[in-house]
């Protein structure tokens, strides 16, 4: 949003030069300088834009600076989070985009396993990058800290390939039926065969699969409203997402 002016302010980079030095998209820019909100921001998602990274304009874009990478040295993706663990977390409902989903029905800030997800795939993506513009040390550690990050990922954030909601400041697990869990169904064959399996039974079965779509909170859930927005109806990005995870899952028929 650039508040409110009919024009973006930023050419081909849009607001990138003003994203915080921990990488993060602002929620809002103002036009001709970066006053902006911090808060509220959505999760790193440009890992997912291969061919904008790697070909064309994203190739262009890369190798002629107008976008630098993060410092895979520095905090920037893969901060430590509040509680040191490595894992990042959400403080708000709207840092996520589901913005009342069940997960966050307590107290925040709430760890959760699709944000992990997300940055596997952009920390990789950043690897691909560093290499294609020779910085071949930095891609050996963005990828590096990738794996680091699907391994805690599924240490803390499942049980018994289940996927699981954290309190972040008291460890405790936030019982819900949100779709939001499932998210990392994106990561394909990087997940473990149990937990891609567990991911796609839920997914397919009438757990949250209804005639129009997969509900964002399950429909047999006491806290599923129809008209609830992110508890209940359906949304295209969140489909998306995990069609394309199910898609490299091979459930191709299905998707």
């Amino acid at each position: 949003i650039y508040g409110g002016e009919k024009s973006p302010p930023f050419p081909i980079e849009g607001p990138l030069p003003c994203c915080s030095k921990t990488g993060g998209l602002l929620y809002f820019v103002r036009r001709k300088m970066c006053s902006a909100i911090n808060k509220l921001s959505k999760p790193f998602l440009q890992g997912f834009d291969e061919p904008l990274n790697l070909n064309g304009l994203g190739h262009m874009v890369v190798h002629t600076g107008a976008v630098g990478l993060p410092d895979v040295r520095g905090e920037g993706v893969g901060c430590q989070g509040q509680d040191g663990d490595g894992l990042c977390e959400y403080t708000h409902g709207n840092d996520s985009g589901w913005d009342n989903s069940t997960a966050f029905r307590f107290l925040p800030p709430v760890t959760l396993p699709d944000l992990a997800a997300f940055l596997v795939i952009q920390m990789e993506e950043l690897g691909e990058i560093a290499e294609l513009i020779g910085r071949k040390s930095d891609s050996l550690l963005w990828k590096e800290r990738a794996e680091q990050m699907l391994d805690k990922m599924l240490e803390k954030l499942f049980r018994d390939n289940r996927p699981l909601a954290i309190q972040t400041v008291t460890g405790e697990v936030t019982e819900n039926e949100s779709l939001i869990l499932y998210l990392p169904i994106v990561l394909g064959g990087r997940l473990p065969a149990g937990v891609r399996s567990y991911l796609i039974e839920q997914l397919k079965s009438d757990r949250f699969y209804t005639e129009h779509g997969l509900a964002t909170e399950s429909p047999s859930s006491s806290l599923y409203e129809s008209d609830g927005y992110w508890r209940g109806p359906i949304w295209a990005p969140s489909t998306m997402l995990l069609a394309d995870g199910l898609w490299e899952c091979g459930e191709k028929e299905f998707v």
